[in-house]
């Protein structure tokens, strides 16, 4: 009986939590956060974006973040010059065929050097880049080889409940993308 008593209650628990715990902490104050849309984006603590839009694919490891994003403003605007009077589900689906990425390195060493403060949100961004302008800084910086990009899926929640019981059976981030 008590186990029949349990599951209910730690639903609701889980559906009440604040959704802040469905972030995914990337070290250093940064955090992947999802969009309302379901897009993945690269925040910091406070709030502020450092990669908007749609991310593909990222990974992070104790002095760096990468990321692959599919730029929809970029994309969107070439399609508006393109096509004047277009109708937004026109656009939707011309975007969703466009396969235009963009790369970005987020080095997490600057805020670790200039911990002058409790804070440790400054860092440098790099982006955007072109694949081949990516892999060339990629080695400029000594970002190791073994840090893949690993595809993100575009996933929406109406609750940390649906989250959580998402993530328990599922893998979504086993593919690498590179």
């Amino acid at each position: 009986m008590k186990k029949v008593l349990f599951i209910p209650c730690l639903l609701i628990i889980l559906s009440c939590s604040d959704t802040d715990s469905m972030r995914i902490k990337l070290g250093e104050n940064f955090y992947l956060d999802y969009a309302p849309s379901g897009h993945a984006i690269i925040t910091d603590s406070i709030r502020r974006y450092f990669i908007d839009s749609e991310i593909i694919a990222w990974n992070f490891d104790s002095i760096f973040i990468i990321a692959k994003q599919k730029p929809f403003l970029s994309i969107a605007d070439s399609i508006k010059r393109q096509y004047h009077d277009i109708r937004h589900d026109r656009l939707d689906a011309l975007y969703q065929k466009t396969e235009k990425y963009v790369y970005w390195i987020i080095d997490k060493r600057e805020g670790l050097e200039n911990d002058s403060t409790d804070r440790k949100l400054s860092c440098s961004l790099k982006g955007p880049f072109s694949y081949a302008d990516y892999w060339m800084h990629r080695k400029d910086l000594d970002v190791p080889e073994a840090l893949k990009l690993l595809k993100t899926e575009k996933k929406h929640f109406d609750s940390p409940v649906h989250a959580l019981i998402y993530y328990l059976f599922n893998s979504p981030r086993k593919t690498v993308v590179e």
